[in-house]
């Protein structure tokens, strides 16, 4: 009789799985983005960042707060770090965006 012995697949971080579900679709979204760019007028493509930056802010909104619930409902290192970091991301976003409102607004 032969044991095969398997290991169980490594359960990605939190931070992996929700890179693994968003980084697609923001790659995605960066490139139909620059197509859409090559044939804007200037002021019509500030108007699609203003929306793509409000967008991107709601979007790290959610993964901070789903970060954060998850990190709630089940406190591991990894899932602490997780909604650290979104959390971060999120304020890092805030302050970036204020930032290139302010620029947007002088010009």
């Amino acid at each position: 009789m032969v044991f095969i012995l398997q290991t169980a697949p490594a359960v990605p971080d939190t931070t992996s799985r929700l890179i693994s579900l968003f980084g697609p679709l923001v790659q995605v979204l960066t490139l139909i983005l620059f197509a859409v760019y090559a044939r804007m007028s200037t002021t019509t493509m500030r108007n699609v960042h203003t929306l793509v930056n409000s967008q991107m802010g709601t979007q790290k909104r959610l993964t901070a707060i789903a970060a954060r619930n998850l990190a709630v409902v089940a406190p591991t290192p990894e899932n602490l770090l997780a909604a650290t970091q979104a959390e971060k991301a999120l304020a890092d976003h805030v302050i970036q965006q204020g930032l290139v409102d302010g620029k947007e607004e002088s010009s």
